[in-house]
């Protein structure tokens, strides 16, 4: 028999023991009662009740012992065994509050303990789940005894093999539960009261608001950047620039404006009560900012004409600057660079002419893409010189008006007059200082300070007008004077064009030069008469225009088949000049034209051997022939791919490496050059070139990716091993 005790639910009905004999004696015999071998009162008629929820361990669990008595003496006793079971009571409740620290060197334990009977089940509860987290552990239970009574504690503790890491996440709600059986299938269930348990570590894990530790920000921008760690108790922050000084003291470095002094590393230390020499987080600023031309030279007025002169302008600026360098005389661009520091422009021989305003203008796309620019004035110094061609022939007939302008310039410019010329009549053979009676000069200033036109004029030419004008002018950078000779002549036939000669002669053309004479006045051309010595046939080359502009010179010309020239033939060839008063017949030259190659059979022979044209190219007069330009072109579209330049054509014969191409195959186009004169054309076709280089890229369980352009009936053999396996990086799903 089992009795619940009194902390049992109440619902338990009342105990009765009765102990009865089968021959009760005589005299009737009464009974008396002992428990665990000690005399306790109780009923004479044998009975005894234990009432509803009054009873105890202490003074009902046991052994009942109940004697039948007479005068006669006692009877044989019977025993009976009452089990009391007491509920679950709080032995060693939680802390409500623990503050511990997540450090190796730390540790802590916590005790939960219950008395009941029997001896009761811990268990944990962390956050309201059965499961510990895994900084923390519990130790085997620990069971005492005091009477019948039983006391089960139970420690929790940190797990020693847990790092800082884990231990920094077990803070939280912790609770212990004591269960007890007690019996008949009642469960009995004890808590203890909610612990607190309050982690503090050192910081760690500094973060910014902004994703990198590498950040470029505009100079006069304002920039916010906050920085948090994960500690416990609270970080408390400051932020040092490189040298150590504190910029700021919390976790917020505001710097509004940035400025160019910002650029470096900042630190951002955070630190407690655990680490106080804190933990740190660097931060690379880069400032970025405008231009800023910290040199533009030279600046000199000390430079000569015909001097070497460097100018040089240099920025500082993040990042890089594209910068340009511009003539506002003339707005010309002279220098533009990019992605750089300084520009650069060297004039090789300086002129007066370059004298004027220089800007270097940089911008490099900080504020809206902000120009910068800085001008310095370059002046140079130099004598004379002509700054323009100017005829040095004249032919015009008399009483006509004449004007002669003569660039010139000079820094500086000295006093221009008339004592300035010398003149030197057709009809007599001496000079005369000045100008002749009915000529005049006058100086013609332009946009440019250091460039002036001399003006030479006559109304109504007469014959003492006709002779040589002689301008002579200096300053004190001249080492010599400036001596410019200006013939005026009455205008009458050409001057015969003369020394005729051969430059060189292809299968195609006849290249001709020879030394052109004043045109006379009027405006001439040049002629050729050219004579055919085979067929005594001849035919004229009229109005070749006269490239010199009347004053004589060398000319060249090329005379082609298109003119009725024909290959192997030898010809005379005169050359001659004319304008509107006469014609003259200059000097001549012989020249036999070179004879057309061709090709034996008509085309190169090509023998195609899987990727690569073996070709020959049997021809006749391949004296003709300086170079050939094979183009490679697919048939499909006829595109090129690309053009080969053979320059020792003698060399055969000559293999070319084709690419894969389409399946129609290529075609080959051959043009023949003697020098760039075209002398022959022509075009091979040739078949498919074989795929090549056949090989696995990689295998899976269900195919192999190989090189395209595999032909249909072209059967390449490869060898490889599938894989039963899925490779995640491959595109292929196996099963």
């Amino acid at each position: 028999m089992s009795v619940i005790g009194s902390i049992v639910e109440r619902e338990n009905p009342n105990i009765d023991i009765t102990c009865s004999v089968s021959d009760p004696g005589y005299p009737q015999a009464t009974f008396k009662w002992s428990k665990d071998n000690q005399d306790q009162s109780g009923g004479e008629d044998g009975s005894i009740t234990i009432r509803q929820g009054a009873a105890t361990v202490s003074k009902h669990d046991g052994i009942r012992t109940c004697i039948p008595s007479n005068s006669e003496g006692d009877g044989l006793g019977a025993d009976i065994s009452v089990v009391v079971n007491a509920k679950a009571h709080l032995s060693q409740s939680l802390p409500r509050t623990l503050t511990v620290v997540a450090d190796p060197k730390d540790s802590f334990n916590v005790t939960c303990g219950f008395i009941s009977k029997p001896s009761v089940t811990i268990s944990w509860t962390y956050n309201n789940n059965n499961i510990l987290p895994d900084g923390v552990i519990t130790q085997p239970i620990t069971t005492t005894s005091s009477g019948k009574m039983s006391t089960v504690t139970q420690k929790l503790l940190w797990n020693p093999n847990s790092d800082i890491s884990s231990r920094r996440s077990v803070g939280g709600v912790y609770l212990c539960k004591g269960t007890v059986d007690l019996g008949q299938g009642r469960l009995d269930t004890k808590q203890s009261d909610q612990m607190i348990l309050k982690v503090e570590y050192a910081p760690y894990q500094i973060e910014f608001n902004k994703s990198d530790t590498v950040i470029a920000v505009a100079d006069l921008d304002r920039l916010i950047i906050a920085c948090a760690a994960t500690c416990r108790p609270s970080c408390s922050y400051k932020w040092v620039k490189t040298g150590g000084y504190v910029v700021e003291n919390s976790n917020i470095l505001d710097l509004n404006p940035v400025q160019k002094l910002d650029d470096g590393s900042f630190v951002c230390v955070a630190w407690n009560k655990h680490n106080e020499q804190g933990l740190k987080k660097d931060l690379k600023l880069t400032v970025n900012f405008i231009p800023e031309i910290t040199s533009f030279q030279p600046q000199s007025d000390d430079i000569i004409q015909g001097s070497t002169l460097n100018i040089t302008c240099e920025v500082s600026s993040r990042p890089n600057s594209n910068i340009t360098l511009t003539n506002i005389n003339t707005s010309d661009t002279i220098v533009s660079v990019s992605d750089t520091q300084q520009a650069l422009y060297t004039f090789n021989k300086i002129h007066v002419l370059d004298s004027g305003v220089y800007q270097c203008s940089a911008t490099n796309g900080i504020r809206s893409m902000t120009t910068v620019t800085q001008q310095m004035t370059l002046y140079i110094k130099g004598g004379y010189s002509l700054c323009e061609t100017t005829p040095t022939n004249i032919g015009l007939p008399l009483h006509v008006n004449m004007t002669i302008s003569i660039c010139l310039t000079a820094n500086p410019f000295t006093q221009l007059t008339d004592s300035n010329w010398r003149f030197k009549s057709s009809e007599s053979d001496y000079m005369i200082n000045g100008l002749p009676n009915g000529v005049l000069t006058s100086v013609k200033d332009t946009n440019h300070p250091f460039k002036k036109y001399v003006m030479l004029m006559i109304t109504k030419i007469l014959e003492s007008h006709y002779g040589t004008y002689t301008l002579q002018v200096n300053n004190r950078f001249n080492v010599q004077q400036l001596t410019h000779v200006v013939s005026l002549l009455p205008e009458g036939p050409p001057v015969t064009p003369r020394d005729i000669k051969i430059i060189y002669i292809t299968a195609v053309s006849i290249y001709l030069e020879w030394t052109a004479g004043f045109d006379g006045g009027p405006d001439q051309t040049f002629w050729l008469n050219v004579f055919d010595r085979e067929t005594s046939d001849w035919f004229i080359v009229p109005n070749i225009p006269d490239t010199t502009k009347g004053q004589g010179g060398l000319f060249e010309y090329k005379l082609t088949t298109k003119q009725d020239l024909l290959p192997d033939h030898k010809y005379i060839i005169h050359v001659g000049a004319i304008n509107s008063i006469s014609n003259v017949t200059g000097s001549s030259v012989m020249a036999q034209i070179k004879p057309l190659p061709q090709f034996q059979g008509s085309k190169p022979y090509i023998s195609y051997i899987d990727d690569k044209a073996e070709i020959t190219w049997p021809i006749t007069n391949l004296d003709s022939v300086t170079n050939i330009l094979i183009d490679v072109c697919v048939s499909d579209d006829n595109v090129c791919q690309s053009t080969i330049n053979i320059t020792s054509p003698e060399i055969q014969p000559y293999i070319i490496l084709l690419p894969e191409g389409d399946t129609n195959g290529y075609r080959l186009i051959f043009t023949l050059y003697d020098r760039q004169d075209t002398v022959l054309e022509t075009a091979a076709s040739g078949p498919p070139v074989t795929p090549r280089d056949i090989k696995i890229i990689y295998i899976t369980a269900v195919a192999a990716a190989f090189l395209k352009h595999l032909l249909p009936y072209v059967t390449p053999r490869v060898v490889g091993t599938v894989k039963n396996a899925l490779d995640s990086d491959r595109r292929d799903l196996v099963g």
